[in-house]
């Protein structure tokens, strides 16, 4: 079950495509195109008496919900036999994932087609893509590795977009695509989550990470009585036995 549910008002896109002579409740019987072959030129929306073009998005829900957990800059394992407190954390750009094949040719008048329907539909502002930057210094026990890891809120779009390019009063092209749109984003009291994984290291594993240390240009390092790595790298070793606590507090405090 979603965080949030939230329903557009569509009354201004209807009366877009109304203008143009497309019935919003025919959508889904338009052909189906792929929006990597529509060029970049004709997705921003011009009407004229003679040639009209464009792509217009129609939403039927934007639903908020947690992405898929993502590690945080680099782990750090304890060699020692005492508790150290070291810093976690580090920095992330999630951006926008969607359900049809969008190309990087057109990636930037996708993006404003999504952003103009946002603001019609829901009135808010649209954002592809979000950098986080989370630290935390740590306790962490002789013989652990922890590393931070965060659950962010993704904004779901579910809808359609209509493409269309019109000469007179005939339609040479009426086509859509439809399906999912994902991009980081929270409202009102939802929050993105921040856990410390914490996981013991067995000594044939922590020998194995010192080897990789001496090799050319290591993503595991040696730092005197530490050893650091990319925490994507201990989520996959260490991510099934880690122990979780959730830190969002401490890390962004109300």
């Amino acid at each position: 079950m979603a965080l949030l549910e939230k329903y557009p008002s569509n009354t201004a896109i209807d009366a877009q495509l109304r203008s143009v002579g497309i019935d919003p409740a025919r959508i889904s019987s338009f052909p189906v195109k792929d929006p990597s072959t529509i060029h970049p030129s004709q997705w921003p929306l011009v009407i004229t008496w003679g040639i009209s073009w464009g792509v217009v998005g129609r939403h039927k829900v934007m639903r908020y919900d947690f992405g898929l957990p993502t590690a945080l800059g680099v782990a750090v394992l304890n060699e020692t036999q005492s508790t150290i407190t070291r810093t976690i954390g580090g920095e992330e750009e999630i951006g926008t994932s969607t359900t049809f094949s969008i190309s990087a040719t057109v990636e930037a008048s996708f993006f404003g087609a999504v952003s103009l329907s946002v603001t019609s539909g829901f009135s808010q502002t649209w954002s592809s893509s979000k950098k986080f930057s989370d630290y935390l210094d740590v306790p962490i026990p002789p013989g652990y590795m922890s590393w931070l890891e965060l659950k962010p809120v993704m904004r779901i779009l579910d809808g359609d977009f209509v493409q269309f390019y019109k000469f007179g009063l005939d339609f040479v092209e009426l086509n859509r695509f439809s399906g999912l749109v994902r991009a980081p984003g929270v409202e009102g009291t939802l929050q993105d989550v921040l856990s410390v994984r914490e996981a013991k290291v067995t000594p044939q594993m922590a020998e194995i990470l010192r080897s990789a240390s001496q090799g050319e240009d290591p993503a595991v390092q040696q730092n005197g009585d530490t050893l650091t790595l990319p925490a994507i790298f201990a989520a996959a070793l260490l991510g099934e036995s880690a122990k979780s606590t959730d830190v969002t507090d401490q890390v962004r405090p109300a």
